[in-house]
C-alpha cells in the first residue's frame, strides 16, 4: 500500500510541474454597421451620423482597458480626384480625406471609447457623389493580456504536497 500511494504521489507532482504561470490572450471586440447604402450626392443626403457600439460585444467599461481601435469606412462608386468628405469622432474635429472606390481606415483614439464602449460617427459630403456602405470598428483590448493565471498544474502540485505532509504526519500519531 506503501508503494502505491507514493506512486500516485510521485505521478500527481510530476502532472503539477507544468510551469507556474500562463498569460492569456488579449480580448478583441468588432463591431460592423449597415446603413443599407446610404447615397450622399445632389439627390441623397449631405451628412450621416450613426453610433459604433462595442458593448453589444461584451466590452465592460471600467474592467476592459482598450490598446488600440481602428475605424474602416467602406464606399462604393466613389472617384478618388472628385469626391471628398469628413468624418468627425464624438462631435470632435474632422479628418477630411477622398472618397475611392474601397475603403479608408483611420485610426481611434482609445479614450473616445474607453468610458462608455460607443463611439458617435458622423460622415459630412464635401463634394462629388458617393454610396455609404459599411462601417467597421475593431478594438484591441489588453486588460486579459497584461495579467498572468495560476496555472491548475500548480495548485495540483501544492494540493499533492499538502496530502503528503498530512499522511507522513499521521504515519508518526500511529508509531507513538
Amino acid at each position: 500500500m506503501k508503494k502505491t500511494f507514493l506512486m500516485v504521489l510521485v505521478v500527481v507532482m510530476v502532472m503539477g510541474l507544468g510551469g507556474g504561470r500562463i498569460l492569456a490572450d488579449p480580448v478583441n471586440f468588432t463591431d460592423v454597421w449597415d446603413p443599407s447604402n446610404v447615397h450622399f450626392g445632389r439627390r441623397g443626403v449631405s451628412s450621416y451620423s450613426y453610433t459604433q457600439n462595442i458593448l453589444d460585444n461584451g466590452f465592460i467599461s471600467g474592467n476592459n482597458i482598450i490598446k488600440s481601435a481602428t475605424l474602416t469606412i467602406s464606399f462604393k462608386g466613389g472617384n478618388f480626384l472628385r469626391d471628398w468628405a469628413a468624418l468627425s469622432l464624438d462631435g470632435g474635429s474632422s479628418n477630411i480625406f477622398t472618397i475611392g472606390k474601397n475603403s479608408v481606415g483611420f485610426n481611434v483614439n482609445p479614450a473616445l471609447l474607453q468610458t462608455d464602449g460607443l463611439l458617435n460617427v458622423t460622415i459630412t459630403r464635401l463634394a462629388g457623389n458617393f454610396t455609404f456602405a459599411s462601417s467597421t470598428l475593431y478594438v484591441q483590448d489588453d486588460s486579459i493580456g497584461s495579467k498572468s493565471v495560476p496555472e491548475p498544474g500548480t495548485l495540483t502540485l501544492m494540493g499533492a504536497g499538502l496530502i503528503g505532509l498530512a499522511v507522513l504526519s499521521r504515519k508518526r500519531l500511529f508509531r507513538a
